[in-house]
């Protein structure tokens, strides 16, 4: 559970960031947009190998 929690907070953080590129100027917009970026793609990676793992504990049950 913990990792659905951070994979939200990681989503939530992304948005966030998202929303404050829409206000800023170019430069700090890519800035922001890069950095929601390599959020979102971090918890893509953790969902990934959260479901990695669920089916692989569905597997040896």
């Amino acid at each position: 559970m913990q990792n659905v929690d951070l994979i939200h907070f990681l989503a939530d953080s992304a948005a966030a960031l998202i929303k404050q590129a829409e206000k800023a100027t170019p430069t700090m917009a890519k800035v922001f947009l890069d950095e929601a970026e390599e959020l979102l793609n971090l918890g893509g990676k953790l969902n990934a190998r959260r479901t990695m793992m669920t089916e692989m504990v569905k597997e040896a049950a």
